[in-house]
């Protein structure tokens, strides 16, 4: 008995970090709070560096891809991701609330590395990284269209030509990163003659 309550005490520490983490680590502006509660499809993930631990020792560390990213993870501090997907045409935030958002990273620590707005479409993806002394301590993506929302935030030392490899775990997405290659494409089948 007392083993079960001590693991469920620890457990709610943990949940009680990371809901303290949340409060400023995934804040966003007042103006995009509700969008979780009309979303037809809401991801919200914030793993502060507990719950990355337990993550982490939970990965199987002879699966190469798995030991890869034990190995990335071990110097991030925090992922915060929040994802919503909407029915189509129904506006639920608009271009200033993206910007409202944007403004929380426009000191001199964070640098725009890709910025693409797609105006036909109503589309528009932020890449900002963080820098301390020279090193690469954070990365935020913004991703914004009419149907869906992402917000990905992610604290501690990152080796940028590894990120590519966070994309699908922790409900990240995967990202295509400048100078990854993109797959190829599948061939289409011939047809068969007769």
């Amino acid at each position: 008995m007392r083993r079960i309550l001590s693991v469920c005490i620890t457990l709610l520490g943990l949940m009680l970090s990371a809901q303290a983490q949340d409060a400023s680590f995934c804040k966003l502006p007042s103006t995009l709070t509700h969008l979780k509660d009309v979303a037809a499809e809401a991801s919200d993930i914030t793993l502060d560096a507990n719950m990355l631990k337990l993550a982490i020792n939970a990965m199987n560390k002879d699966k190469a891809n798995e030991a890869d990213v034990q190995k990335m993870m071990s110097s991030i501090k925090g992922i915060c991701v929040r994802s919503y997907k909407f029915d189509k045409g129904v506006e639920q935030y608009s271009e200033q609330d993206v910007d409202a958002l944007r403004s929380q990273f426009n000191d001199s620590t964070w640098s725009s590395m890709v910025k693409v707005r797609n105006k036909r479409e109503s589309e528009s993806v932020d890449v900002l990284f963080h820098t301390e002394n020279g090193i690469f301590s954070g990365i935020v993506v913004i991703a914004a269209k009419p149907e869906k929302f992402t917000f990905v935030r992610i604290e501690g030392s990152i080796d940028l030509s590894q990120l590519a490899k966070l994309g699908g775990q922790f409900g990240i997405p995967k990202l295509n990163m400048l100078g990854q290659p993109k797959p190829a494409p599948k061939p289409e089948p011939k047809p068969e003659s007769k």
